[in-house]
């Protein structure tokens, strides 16, 4: 039987996984309002930095790589776009 202690260290090692998906939707929910696009750049790196720390911890390599790989495409669209 789980414990309340049990109950709230799985959810506080969710959160992460929790706060980048928050971070996307409202990135993709600014890029659809074209308002934003500052802080459109800087919830999806900072989304892309979460979601790939959640990720290793769950040991989800192939996930890690292609969130790094969207916070490349990140700050190469802010410094080239």
């Amino acid at each position: 039987m789980r414990t309340p202690g049990d109950v709230m260290r799985t959810l506080s090692g969710e959160a992460l996984g929790y706060i980048a998906t928050l971070g996307f939707l409202l990135a993709y929910l600014l890029n659809m309002a074209d308002v934003g696009p500052q802080l459109q750049t800087a919830l999806n790196l900072v989304g892309a930095v979460v979601a790939a720390t959640y990720l290793y911890r769950k040991h989800a390599i192939p996930s890690v790589i292609s969130n790094i790989a969207w916070g490349v495409i990140t700050i190469g669209g802010a410094v080239f776009g």
